[in-house]
């Protein structure tokens, strides 16, 4: 029997916060488990197999996502501070009006995930794939996506402030409305990016085009 099968079986939504305090789970499956709502303290997933988990509206301080299958689960809502992601695998996963704050997303694979609504603060994502992702309306403030792959991810009207993309590729990424003007873009690839007259960047319109921002309306 999978341990979540155990655990869906064998105790009560409320018990599991208690199960899961201060505890190391390394290498475990656990797939598609509802953990909803609950509470997470130094917890250890490292390496662990999580997919399709759901931890929609959870709150997590201080644990451990290293290295774990994190692929197509939910964190929507959920609140998210001093946390390790460091190379684990996230792709297709919703962050859909979570708070992210003071955590390790370096070197993730996080590619196709939907970060809307979202407040992120303090957290580096540098070195990660985010490919086709969406950051639609998120407020993102002093974080950094140095050296980070973003083609075609959608930024539209995303708040960023104190930010750093630095070397990071932004090609065909959609920045209509978006304000990125206390932003670093130095080194980043921007060919393809789409903005608008009420887009904000750091560089001039002519940097911009040079670039091969493509302005529409």
């Amino acid at each position: 029997m999978l341990i979540s099968d155990f655990l869906l079986n064998t105790y009560k939504k409320e018990e599991w916060e208690k199960i899961f305090m201060h505890t190391q789970y390394h290498r475990l499956k656990l797939a598609s488990l509802d953990f909803s709502e609950s509470a997470f303290k130094q917890t250890s997933l490292r390496s662990a197999h999580v997919e399709g988990i759901n931890f929609n509206s959870s709150r997590i301080r201080n644990s451990d996502f290293s290295i774990a299958n994190l692929n197509k689960s939910d964190f929507s809502k959920a609140n998210i501070k001093s946390c390790n992601f460091f190379k684990s695998h996230m792709k297709k996963s919703l962050f859909v009006g979570s708070l992210i704050s003071q955590s390790n997303m370096k070197d993730m694979r996080v590619w196709r995930s939907n970060f809307k609504h979202s407040c992120i603060e303090k957290t580096s994502f540098s070195n990660s794939d985010l490919d086709g992702s969406c950051f639609e309306d998120a407020q993102i403030n002093e974080c950094s996506f140095a050296n980070t792959t973003l083609r075609e991810s959608n930024f539209r009207d995303a708040k960023i402030g104190n930010t750093s993309f630095y070397g990071a590729h932004l090609d065909r990424c959609d920045l209509r409305g978006a304000d990125l003007s206390q932003s670093n873009l130095e080194s980043a690839y921007l060919r393809g990016c789409l903005y608008n007259s009420y887009t904000r960047l750091p560089i001039t319109k002519a940097q911009a085009e040079e670039s091969g921002m493509i302005f529409t309306y």
